[in-house]
């Protein structure tokens, strides 16, 4: 086969000329030839290098390494007899040798030169493909960054409004007597210390980051509004959680984009971004987070997981936060554990649905009071009224 190949290849013969060199016919020295190229496809194959027999042939003809002159041969052995080198028998018997040996070195200088060729193709072909995806990747990256500098302009501008609202206030109270504005002032620093009062007394309303927010957010969230009543302080509790948990997810987007980059994959563990914030955040913070799977995945959103909340603090009146590199989404957190259990109850259940809340209860993400998700359900259908 070997011989088929370099008569055929390297010395450009047609099949009737190998198959009267190897006195053989013109379907066997076809035969023989097939068979060698199926060897060098396997042989390739195995170094990752797959290639069509057309691919391969004509490689072999453009590589094909050229005998050395007859002359400079006959030159070469003459001088090697001058010598006493070689004794004419030997030589005449090396003759054949070197001619086999000439011609295997250049059938293997032919296939690592074809394969070298191929393999530094499938490399270009390898890289090119990596830059499609990073630039496709930078384009999502840069769409959402657009998105997010919208976002926070959107929200430097509420916090520029509530600022002024204050300042409106503070004011309006000058005209009066200064014991007016000590009055009004001391009343939003009295609802400053019951909120705060709150969370010490009921710790499992209080989340780690709520260290992100300042005083102006805390004196926002104490002027205005009444906390004459409990609930109205769980509600400006949850603005509160949800004003932080807001400034988290910025954090978090960041550092997810960070990591796929360095990565190519999202991380399996939410403390796997901490070496990927700006600036350093605490083990308590990410805590509060767990990867889940992704609900919104599509085209869209091509990423299997999100990082999410693992629990809200007040189910009531929280917002459940969804993460991912390319988006992020708060609802109600209520409202995403009731759908969730009657998802989770059709399907265990052959498609059948049902609005009993002691039904739902094994089916929900995080427990809730079953006079809670009746609420919901009175509540969920006058809105469609």
């Amino acid at each position: 086969e070997r011989q088929a190949v370099l008569l055929r290849y390297f010395q450009g013969r047609s099949l009737r000329e190998v198959g009267a060199a190897l006195a053989i016919s013109d379907d066997t020295a076809q035969k023989r030839i097939s068979r060698a190229i199926a060897s060098l496809q396997r042989y390739f194959a195995k170094r990752d290098l797959a290639m069509g027999a057309a691919t391969l042939t004509e490689g072999l003809s453009h590589h094909a390494v050229r005998a050395a002159p007859a002359v400079l041969s006959a030159k070469i052995l003459a001088s090697a007899v001058a010598k006493g080198a070689w004794s004419s028998a030997a030589l005449a018997a090396s003759k054949g040798a070197a001619a086999g040996l000439m011609q295997k070195a250049a059938l293997i200088l032919t296939a690592l030169a074809l394969g070298a060729g191929l393999l530094e193709t499938g490399n270009w072909a390898r890289r090119a493909r990596t830059l499609r995806a990073e630039r496709q990747r930078r384009g999502a990256l840069e769409a959402e960054a657009d998105r997010l500098a919208w976002d926070q302009a959107a929200a430097a501008g509420r916090l520029k409004a509530a600022e002024g609202e204050i300042d409106r206030r503070l004011a309006d109270a000058q005209p009066g007597s200064d014991a007016a504005l000590e009055a009004r002032i001391s009343t939003w620093l009295g609802q400053i210390d019951r909120l705060k009062a709150t969370l010490a007394e009921r710790p499992g309303l209080s989340i780690p980051q709520l260290r992100y927010l300042n005083d102006r957010d805390w004196l926002a969230a104490a002027s205005g509004l009444n906390l004459d009543s409990d609930e109205r302080v769980r509600r400006a509790l949850a603005n509160l959680r949800s004003k932080a948990q807001a400034r988290m997810a910025l954090k978090i987007q960041a550092a997810l984009g960070r990591y796929f980059q360095a990565n190519g994959a999202m991380p399996t563990d939410p403390s796997q971004l901490a070496p990927f914030f700006d600036e350093a955040v605490p083990a308590e913070v990410l805590d509060q987070y767990a990867v889940k799977p992704n609900p919104f995945q599509g085209k869209s959103h091509p990423s299997p997981t999100i990082i999410a909340i693992k629990a809200p603090a007040d189910l009531a009146y929280d917002q459940y936060w969804q993460i991912g590199t390319d988006l992020t989404v708060a609802g109600s957190a209520l409202s995403d554990d009731v759908t969730v259990a009657r998802r989770r109850y059709a399907s265990a259940n052959h498609g059948a649905t049902t609005t009993d809340p002691a039904l739902l209860q094994p089916y929900l993400m995080w427990p809730a009071d079953p006079e809670l998700v009746r609420r919901w359900f009175t509540a969920d259908s006058g809105s469609k009224r």
